[in-house]
This record gives C-alpha cells, sequence and structure tokens, in this order.
C-alpha cells in the first residue's frame, strides 16, 4: 500500500502506465485575458502559488513497484509564454499532450500571447494530471493566481486565506481510516448495496468492445435552453430534490431505455473534501454507486425521488476508496471494462458569487467580464478527460445554465450516436418537466421533427420514442 498518497492516487499512477500516452486523464482550465498581460507579474504569480500548493510540485517515484510522491521546489513550475498564432488548435495541443508522472511538473501553465511584443492580452490555459488535482483544486488554483497577479501589479498583499492542512493531512485521514473497522462497515454497505445487480451495463454501440480498453474518447455538448432551466429548479423544487438529481435521473431514463435494462450500476463522481481541506489542492475525487430500478410500471416521479435517496445516502458512504471495492466484491479485473460501472455522471456548480465559474459556463456568448480586477472571457474549450469510460455525462450547472456534455470511447461509439442521444437526453429533460408522473419507460425523448420524420421511414406508428 502506497505510504504518502491516496489509493485513489494509486490507482490513477497504475492506470497512466497502462495508457502513458493517453490525455484521458488531464483537466485543463481556460481563459481569454483581455487586459494588457504583464508576463513578469504572471510568471510570479505562476511560482507563488506553486510555492503555497506542494501538489503543483510533484511527480511519483516508483518503489519497489508502488508510487511514492516527491515534492520539488517552486522553481519546476513555470509559465511558458507562446505567441498566439492559431490559440484554438494550440489549447487543443496544450492540452492534449500527455504527462509523464514520474517528472515533475504535473502541471503546465501556458499563455498563448496575441502579439509576443507588444502590450496585449492573451489565452491563459492551465493543463495538469489528474493525480495532482480535481475540478474543485482547478477553481482554487484560478483564484490564487489571479490574487497573486493581482498583489504583484498593485503592491497591496495578497488576501489569500491561511492553509491550516496539507493534503499529507488528507493521505493520513485515509490511512486512519483503512486501519479502523470503519472500512468494514463501509464495505458492508456497499455489498448489500449491489447485492444482486448487474455488473455490466450492455448499451447497443456502433462497434464490438475491444479485448483492451483504450482510454481514447471525444465529446459533443448540448445546453438546455433557459426556459427550460428555469423550468428544471421549479420541478425538482415541487419533487423535492436537487436539480442535479433530477438530471441524474432523467439520464438514468435514457441508459434504461437505450439498454433496456431495469437495473444497472452507474458511478456518480463525489469529493471526500471537507470544509477543513476547502483551501487544499489535490486529488479528492472517489465514485459511488447510484443503482437506478425502473419497472414497467414506474413513473418519473418514483424515480427521481430513489435517485435522490440514493445521492444522499452515497454522500454518506463516499469514503470508501473506490479502488478497493470491486476486489472487496469479489468482481473479477476485466480489462475490457471499468470495475461495476462503465457510465459516469458528474456535476460541476458555479455558486452565487463564483464570478469565474458562472461567466466559463455561459460560455463565449456570455460576454467578457471582470475577475480579480482583469477584463476575461470564457474560450471553446476542446473535450478533456474523455474515453475514461464507455459513456460520461458532465454537467456544468449554474443559477442561469446548465450545459450537458456526454463524453464518449471513441472505440465504442460514432459521433453521430452521441449527439443522437445529447439531442434526446435534452428532450427528455424537457418530458420529464411537462409530466414528471408519466411512465418513466413512456416519456417522449425525440422532438417532434425527428419522431415524425422517423415514422415516415419506417411506415408506422407504434413507436414509443
Amino acid at each position: 500500500m502506497p505510504t504518502n498518497i491516496t489509493v485513489g492516487q494509486a490507482a490513477l499512477w497504475f492506470l497512466h502506465d497502462l495508457a502513458p500516452e493517453s490525455a484521458a486523464y488531464n483537466v485543463a482550465f481556460a481563459l481569454r485575458i483581455l487586459d494588457p498581460v504583464d508576463t513578469g507579474a504572471l510568471e510570479q504569480a505562476v511560482r507563488r502559488t506553486a510555492r503555497r500548493h506542494d501538489m503543483l510540485r510533484s511527480s511519483f517515484s516508483d518503489v519497489s513497484g508502488q508510487p511514492e510522491r516527491v515534492v520539488h521546489g517552486d522553481d519546476v513550475v513555470r509559465l511558458e509564454v507562446r505567441p498566439a498564432r492559431d490559440p484554438a488548435a494550440q489549447v487543443r495541443a496544450v492540452i492534449a499532450e500527455p504527462f509523464r508522472l514520474r517528472e515533475a511538473p504535473l502541471v503546465r501553465f501556458v499563455l498563448l500571447r496575441d502579439d509576443t511584443g507588444g502590450d496585449t492580452g492573451g489565452v491563459l490555459v492551465m493543463v495538469a494530471h489528474h493525480v495532482v488535482l480535481d475540478a474543485g483544486s482547478q477553481t482554487v488554483i484560478m483564484r490564487d493566481l489571479f490574487e497573486e497577479y493581482r498583489a504583484l501589479r498593485t503592491g497591496v498583499p495578497a488576501r489569500l486565506p491561511e492553509l491550516a492542512l496539507t493534503y499529507a493531512d488528507h493521505v493520513a485521514a485515509e490511512r486512519e481510516l483503512l486501519a479502523s473497522p470503519r472500512l468494514a462497515e463501509l464495505t458492508e454497505h456497499w455489498r448489500r448495496f449491489c447485492a444482486g445487480a448487474p455488473v455490466a451495463l450492455e448499451l447497443p454501440t456502433d462497434r464490438p468492445r475491444p479485448a483492451v480498453q483504450r482510454y481514447v474518447g471525444s465529446a459533443v455538448s448540448a445546453r438546455l435552453p433557459e426556459d427550460a432551466v428555469a423550468d428544471v429548479q421549479r420541478v425538482a423544487r415541487e419533487l423535492r430534490v436537487t436539480p442535479f438529481a433530477f438530471l441524474v435521473a432523467v439520464f438514468e431514463v435514457l441508459l434504461h431505455r437505450y439498454s433496456g435494462q431495469p437495473d444497472f450500476l452507474l458511478g456518480c463522481a463525489t469529493s471526500t473534501k471537507d470544509r477543513r481541506m476547502s483551501e487544499v489542492v489535490g486529488f479528492f475525487v472517489n465514485p459511488v454507486l447510484l443503482r437506478p430500478e425502473v419497472g414497467a410500471r414506474t413513473t418519473f416521479r418514483e424515480l427521481v425521488a430513489q435517485t435522490g435517496g440514493q445521492l444522499r445516502q452515497g454522500t454518506a458512504y463516499r469514503h470508501h476508496p473506490f479502488a478497493l471495492l470491486p476486489p472487496a466484491l469479489g468482481v473479477p479485473h476485466d480489462p475490457s471494462r471499468s470495475a461495476l460501472f462503465q457510465v459516469l455522471v458528474t456535476a460541476y456548480s458555479a455558486g452565487a458569487d463564483d464570478t469565474l465559474l458562472d461567466g466559463l459556463f455561459q460560455g463565449v456568448s456570455h460576454g467578457p467580464f471582470d475577475y480579480a480586477g482583469v477584463r476575461v472571457a470564457a474560450v471553446d474549450m476542446p473535450p478533456q478527460q474523455t474515453g475514461q469510460f464507455d459513456l460520461t455525462l458532465e454537467l456544468h450547472m449554474s443559477k442561469r445554465s446548465v450545459t450537458a456534455t456526454l463524453k464518449y470511447a471513441t472505440a465504442l461509439f460514432d459521433a453521430a450516436t452521441v449527439e443522437r442521444l445529447a439531442r434526446q437526453y435534452l428532450v427528455l429533460v424537457q418530458s420529464a418537466c411537462a409530466d414528471p408522473d408519466e411512465l418513466a419507460g413512456r416519456l417522449p425523448m425525440m422532438a417532434a421533427e425527428e419522431r415524425e420524420l422517423l415514422l415516415s421511414a419506417v411506415g408506422g406508428d407504434a413507436l414509443d420514442w
């Protein structure tokens, strides 16, 4: 067992060795800076941020076949400035470049400057391997980076909260859990939860499943209309669930309708970070399991209540390291698919006062906005973290917008198939809002024009979709 990293980090290390040239576990953040950039101050801000968060200065060595974290000096993390010749293509290239986990740093900051000889803005890209940070950590890093940048330009000291704990404290807490009776309690809960459940969700694919998972993927995104976002929030309140639970239940309907399975396991990404760790950067992601059971007479109202309850329950049992669960439940290793679940749901939520995430989630159409005294704007981001699973639903949620991104393994699915899934997901969202008491198996999932086209093609009218 690794001594100074978590079980989840060790699992990512072993996955990396299976596909070292894959960028499937790269996480990235990019935004356009519209004001003139002081590259010297930005370089110093990068160094100060790396000094504050040792995970940014980490690599993972191999000690007797086990990974161990090595922390380096803050000089290993630098700002790279490149001329912006084709920013969209360059952003894709920066994000797609794989990391070598045994070499520091496992994060790169790149400024694609509009004019390297002038006083202009550019696109700032931060990309890291998932083993050193998660989505919540990205937000902390960008806040700290821009606060340090503001301090260096104005001479006013940075206003950042003290770090009471470090990631090493998180590792120590997990090791304490693993040595305590609580681990057996958590394992028993998940054993009961999974009893009798199929460990494979058999979605119809465009190609046979490869013998070994390839970790290569792409993504399709679709934005909910503004009135649909308001409807989801209203109906979720009426059903006494969160908007996230509502949107997950809709996705479960889609998976049920495509697979024909009335019972299956679905992964849901959660964070093990608590308030004491709120300022700490690292990898805190740990999936929990959902188990939608959709009978012939199950209404959407019943399904969403089931989903909401399972999400609450899963949160209470989320500290069992998922990598240890399949062997604990006796699930054999299958190199062709991820264990226990092959489809994941996850969400990134912008709080009411989170101007950065709110602006970025609304996308390029939102226009410029101020962040830490700098005028910034969203950029079109290429797909990232694709190919980890057969299918992933990633929700970007704020009070004003919801974007649903379907990530998929290109070894299994064509883009056209996933584009259809995305369209049908949006239709199902609106169908569930319109009539939550309808049977889950009969909620309309095709737009009227698409349904008419299909009916005319098959020459019939007995189509449930």
